[in-house]
Order: C-alpha cells, then sequence, then structure tokens
C-alpha cells in the first residue's frame, strides 16, 4: 500500500511542511525583534545548539538504520564514520552557527547567513539517495527535514529580528570563505580516498556533483574534481548578491 506520508518536493506532506515552519519562522521573528539584543543572540544561540543536538540524534539513529546502510554501504556492511563527518555545507554552517552568535562575529555569521539559504535549499529541493519519496514518519527523513529546514528559516529569522542585514561587502567575504572551505574539504577527500578510509569522500561536493541541481550543469560543464566548484562560484556570489538586493528592498 502506498505510504500516504511520503514527502517529496512540492507533493501535498512537502507544502505542509514548509508552510507551517514559514508561518512559525514570521510569527517567532516578529516577536523577538523587540527583545534586546542579547536576548536575541541568546535565543538564536538556544536555536543553533538545539539543531545540533537534533543533528546528532539523526546521525546517531542512522548507524542503526539498515535501509540507509543498504543505500550506502551494502558492501561495506557497516556504516563508514569517514563517509559521516559533519563536513557537508549544511553541517559546516550548523556548527559555526553558536560560533557566530557567541563571539558576535559578522564574518562567520556572513557565511552562515547566506549558505543556510543556498545549502538547505538544495538539499530540501532535491533530497540525496536514501531522502528522496519516503515517508516523513520515517526518523532518517523526519530528522533529515527538520534539521535542514530549521537551518533555512535561520536566515530570515536573523532579518525579522533585525539582528542582521547582509551588506555587499558581506556577500564577498563570503564567497571568500566558501572558497577556503572548498579547499579545505577538498584537501580531506583526497587524503580520505587515498588512505583507503573512504573510496567515497565528496566532503563540499569537490570529487562530483552528487546529482545536486545546479552543480550536475557546472561538473557536466567542467568535469574536473575540485575545479568544477571553483567555476561555480560566480554563479553563487550572484546568488548571494540577489539575496542580499531581495533582503534590503523588504526590511
Amino acid at each position: 500500500m502506498k505510504d500516504k506520508y511520503i514527502i517529496k518536493p512540492f507533493n501535498k506532506i512537502y507544502c505542509v511542511f514548509f508552510i507551517a515552519f514559514g508561518l512559525f519562522a514570521y510569527v517567532f521573528g516578529k516577536y523577538i525583534r523587540n527583545l534586546d539584543v542579547k536576548k536575541r543572540l541568546i535565543i538564536f544561540t538556544i536555536l543553533s545548539i538545539f539543531n545540533i543536538i537534533l543533528f546528532i540524534v539523526y546521525r546517531y539513529l542512522m548507524k542503526f538504520d539498515k535501509e540507509y546502510i543498504d543505500i550506502w554501504y551494502k558492501d561495506y556492511g557497516k556504516v563508514n564514520y569517514y563517509n559521516e563527518l559533519p563536513f557537508y555545507p549544511c553541517n559546516v554552517v550548523l556548527l559555526l552557527y553558536p560560533i557566530a552568535f557567541i563571539l558576535r562575529n559578522r564574518f562567520i555569521l556572513s557565511f552562515c547567513f547566506f549558505m543556510c539559504i543556498v545549502g538547505p535549499c538544495f538539499a530540501l529541493l532535491n533530497p540525496t539517495r536514501g531522502f528522496e519519496k519516503y515517508s516523513i514518519l520515517k526518523p532518517r527523513i523526519l530528522f533529515y527535514y527538520l534539521t535542514h529546514t530549521i537551518e533555512l528559516i535561520t536566515a530570515p529569522l536573523l532579518v525579522l529580528s533585525n539582528l542582521y542585514i547582509p551588506t555587499f561587502l558581506d556577500t564577498f567575504k563570503a564567497v571568500i570563505m566558501l572558497f577556503i572551505m572548498l579547499t579545505l574539504a577538498h584537501l580531506l577527500n583526497m587524503y580520505l580516498i587515498k588512505s583507503g578510509k573512504n573510496d567515497i569522500a565528496n566532503y563540499f561536493y569537490t570529487m562530483n556533483d552528487e546529482g545536486v541541481g545546479i552543480l550536475k550543469f557546472f561538473y557536466k560543464k567542467f568535469p574536473h574534481k575540485y575545479f568544477y566548484m571553483l567555476e561555480a562560484l560566480p554563479v553563487i556570489w550572484g546568488i548571494f548578491l540577489a539575496i542580499t538586493i531581495i533582503t534590503i528592498l523588504l526590511v
């Protein structure tokens, strides 16, 4: 029998899920807007730490998820922890957010702001293997959508609460930091593959596009590890600029 709770981009469950989170973000953002800066920072720090806890639980449960193991590690027989390190774009932003709030570091916050829109959007519009067309009631799927959606709504919440408004200079800083992250991730990927610890290492998608939306276009056009991502940087910068213009026009 077909599961009526299957979630996939733009089906009924998907739309209801995001409408509910959108309404929550709007009401919550308007409420905390009137609090003093210190209280707003504390609230965002708690929210980001809560999302990290969700992420840890989610990753722990996947260790016992036979279906997930069969999809990704059929030959290995169990989860390869070298492929589960928190070094994908969304995971890095997840970990950096509380640091940005605690230190009040605008450079880190700028990177997190832009990437928590772009990264989760890619992930939620084009779920990777093991996360597409499954029931929202599966723990793996529920936690996947929860962690990415909380990360995604953090950006508009920052604007609604008047805690962060991006500038054009911020877009440049974010692209510089993304370049640094891409380079470090590629070095890690090469080490993991050459050492035999993880033959499919692909943090920050520097080895291949993994079927992710816009990255497929760039990899097909220029199928060279790492460098195809550098070719995508101007387009990503353009997205950051568009986000900034839209934000400035709306506030």
